[in-house]
């Protein structure tokens, strides 16, 4: 949960900043947005859908240097595997359009709906899989192999699909309800800064700062199952990683003061959501 809250904030910064300083509209930012997030799905999935497309490869080229293999049969086993090697790809496309569905501004499947039509797909690839190794050849074992191999690999898939998407999931239901949220309730949350962060009117603060201010005091308002001590922490790492040292200083003090001040006053003048 802290490492799927991180990434959230820190994309939720980035969406907000280019709001801020860019004036584009969140139509426009957001799909990259979750872009970004799919990727962290799809980046494991595909090195692992990379790893076992060479290992049945290399194990076809290896099995096929046997001498007593004719040339018409070494040509069948690497076609054979070759079309192994494409069954796998089009399963990880298949994969990443899932997870364009279902991490999304507007989700249009669930994790179980992705995870079910996933698991469609593979049966279907191990279908055709299984076809490539009915051939007529007396090193039928070399097919069975390969295939065994690319089973193996299907599961590797829903495996990495089960481990990430999760996460992913998590990561752009908290961006969106940060980005979203800071904007509809922007104007109470920074008429409560301006009137608590003396000598330093949000104008006059850097852009990364000002939004990194706003993140923190919508959780702190509106978010009352994350404690305010985790608020405050993820804001000076994200103040020191996208800002200086020295905005890191600058929002530790500002949210340092103003948590239980925050909340007070926003028992008294601001609405719920």
């Amino acid at each position: 949960m802290i490492f799927t809250r991180r990434i959230a904030r820190e994309l939720a910064l980035k969406a907000l900043f280019q709001k801020d300083v860019g004036k584009q509209p969140l139509e426009e930012i957001f799909p990259g947005i979750m872009e970004q997030i799919r990727f962290i799905v799809m980046e494991p999935i595909q090195q692992i859908s990379m790893r076992d497309q060479n290992i049945i490869h290399d194990q076809s080229r290896s099995k096929t240097d046997n001498p007593e293999i004719s040339p018409k049969t070494r040509r069948l086993i690497r076609q054979s595997a070759t079309m192994m090697i494409k069954s796998m790809q089009q399963l990880r496309s298949q994969t990443e359009s899932i997870i364009a569905r279902m991490v999304d501004v507007h989700p249009a499947i669930t994790q179980a709906q992705g995870r079910e039509e996933l698991k469609t797909h593979i049966e279907d690839a191990k279908v055709r899989i299984t076809k490539l190794t009915q051939k007529n050849t007396p090193f039928a074992d070399i097919l069975i192999e390969s295939a065994e191999q690319a089973y193996h690999a299907t599961q590797h898939l829903l495996a990495a699909f089960d481990k990430h998407a999760e996460d992913a999931i998590q990561i752009a239901e908290f961006t969106r309800e940060l980005v979203f949220g800071t904007r509809k309730m922007r104007r109470e949350i920074d008429h409560i800064l301006s009137m608590n962060a003396t000598g330093w009117t949000l104008a006059r603060q850097a852009a990364v700062d000002r939004n990194i201010l706003r993140i923190a005091a919508y959780e702190i308002l509106y978010m009352k199952d994350i404690p305010i001590a985790a608020t405050i922490n993820e804001a000076i790492e994200l103040a020191k990683k996208y800002s200086t040292e020295e905005s890191g200083r600058f929002v530790n003090g500002v949210l340092g003061a103003l948590g239980p001040r925050l909340l007070d006053d926003a028992n008294e003048s601001l609405p719920k959501v």
